[in-house]
C-alpha cells in the first residue's frame, strides 16, 4: 500500500512538472505579456501587438514558450527583399520585438513571429532553443550580440526581414532557411556551426560568417552579394550557386 501511495505522489509530481501555464491575450489588454517565472508555457491564441510595442517578454531563465501554432504579430509588412528599393511597410522601431528574451536558457517553439518593427526574436543572453518557428516581415529575424552562450536554431524559417534573417552571436544552426531578406540570410560569429540549411534570394551574402565556424550541407543562390562570405570553414556538402564549396 505505502508503496502504491509512493508511486501515485510521483506520477502526480511528474505531471506537474510538465504542466504548461496557458497565455491567450495580455493582462488587462496591454502589451508586453511578461513571463517572470521559471516554468512552460503555451498560446492558446494569436496575439495581434499594436505598432511599436513588443509582444511577450521573458525576463528570467528556464521558459519553455510553446507558441502551439499559433502567431505572435505586429503590423509591419515587407515585400521580397531583394530587388533594390524594396522597402518594408514601417520603419525600424527598436522598441517592437515580437519576443525578448533577457535572462537566457529559454525554448521557443512551434509557432510563428511576424510584422515587428525591430526583431521578431531579440536575444538578450543565450542559451537559448528556437526549434519550429516561422519568422517573416520583421526588422530582424532573429537578433543576438554579445552573447556568452551558444543558441540552438533548429527548423527555423525567416523570410521577408528588413535586415538580416539570422542574426547571432554563438550559434548551432541547423535544417534552417532564409529567403527573401533585405540584407545577409544568416550572419553568424562566434564558435559556432551551421548546417544543413540553405539561404536563398537575399539583398546580401548568404551566409556571413566571422569566428571558428564549421558549414556543413549548406546551399546558397540567387543572393545578390555572395552565397558564402568570411572566414567559416567548410566540412563538406556545401554548394555557393550550385558549385562545391
Amino acid at each position: 500500500m505505502q508503496r502504491f501511495i509512493l508511486a501515485t505522489l510521483a506520477l502526480a509530481a511528474a505531471d506537474g512538472a510538465c504542466a504548461q501555464t496557458a497565455i491567450s491575450s495580455p493582462k488587462n489588454g496591454v502589451y508586453p505579456i511578461t513571463i517572470d517565472q521559471p516554468g512552460s508555457y503555451k498560446l492558446t491564441a494569436n496575439l495581434n501587438v499594436p505598432a511599436g510595442l513588443k509582444g511577450i517578454v521573458i525576463s528570467v531563465p528556464n521558459v519553455t514558450l510553446d507558441l502551439n501554432g499559433y502567431m505572435v504579430s505586429g503590423p509591419m509588412t515587407c515585400p521580397d527583399m531583394q530587388p533594390a528599393g524594396a522597402m518594408c511597410s514601417m520603419g525600424y522601431a527598436s522598441s517592437a520585438q515580437g519576443i525578448q528574451i533577457l535572462a537566457g536558457d529559454a525554448t521557443v517553439r512551434n509557432g510563428t513571429v511576424r510584422g515587428f518593427q525591430s526583431s521578431g526574436i531579440y536575444v538578450q543572453e543565450g542559451g537559448n532553443s528556437f526549434v519550429d518557428l516561422r519568422l517573416e516581415h520583421n526588422a530582424y529575424g532573429i537578433f543576438g550580440s554579445g552573447l556568452h552562450k551558444q543558441s540552438f536554431v533548429t527548423r527555423v524559417s525567416a523570410e521577408r526581414h528588413m535586415s538580416n534573417g539570422i542574426f547571432l552571436d554563438g550559434a548551432v544552426i541547423s535544417s534552417s532557411a532564409a529567403r527573401g531578406n533585405g540584407n545577409d540570410g544568416f550572419y553568424v560569429v562566434g564558435m559556432s556551426s551551421i548546417t544543413d540549411s540553405v539561404s536563398f534570394k537575399n539583398r546580401g551574402t548568404g551566409f556571413t560568417t566571422n569566428g571558428p565556424i564549421l558549414l556543413r550541407g549548406n546551399n546558397a543562390a540567387q543572393n545578390t552579394a555572395l552565397p558564402f562570405w568570411g572566414n567559416g570553414t567548410s566540412v563538406g556538402g556545401n554548394l555557393a550557386n550550385g558549385q562545391p564549396f
